[in-house]
């Protein structure tokens, strides 16, 4: 069953373009897009707008964080659930990296017999954070690099370190009832 992106119980988060309102394109890194089901799987089409490096997006599905690798061009289908469990499901889809792409959303499916949850409601307050690429998440998985210099040749060996989920921000967004 495919699900309007317009659908009221979906919450887009981040800087969106929406004049294609059909094809939300998020631009910066962590914009995202979250929703609830009860069912036993889910879905979503995205299309990548590749700049450099190889691409991915990030979900978080009941708790647990996971990324995908994108097309080089084109669409890519991801199945984020698909299971036996036909309880209540929430999920964070979310932009992993920065400007070496673009991400529009295409579509969201739901399995047969799955349907909408509501969301919780937004909390009151807003966080807004200045820096720069690290404050923004870049290779804030690369541990094992801590203490090292960034070099030109490490780049596309940090690329799979890029997750803006681990970043300062959305930590203390998720710490402080905070949108």
């Amino acid at each position: 069953m495919r699900i309007s992106l317009r659908d009221v119980r979906l919450r887009y988060t981040g800087r969106i373009d929406w004049r294609n309102p059909e094809g939300p394109e998020f631009i910066f890194p962590a914009s995202s897009l979250a929703f609830r089901f009860q069912g036993k799987g889910a879905a979503i089409v995205v299309e990548n707008r590749r700049l450099y490096w190889d691409n991915y997006v990030g979900a978080i599905i009941d708790g647990r964080q996971r990324k995908w690798k994108l097309a080089d061009e084109g669409e890519t289908r991801l199945v984020l659930l698909d299971g036996e469990d036909e309880g209540e499901h929430e999920v964070l889809c979310f932009k992993r990296q920065d400007g070496c792409h673009e991400l529009v959303i295409r579509g969201l499916e739901l399995w047969e017999g799955s349907h909408l949850l509501d969301l919780p409601g937004r909390p009151d307050r807003r966080i807004e954070i200045y820096g720069d690429s690290v404050s923004a998440g870049e290779v804030s998985e690369a541990t094992e690099y801590a203490g090292m210099p960034e070099a030109e040749q490490m780049a596309e060996e940090l690329v799979d370190y890029i997750n803006r989920l681990d970043i300062p921000v959305w930590e203390e967004e998720k710490n402080s009832a905070a949108d």
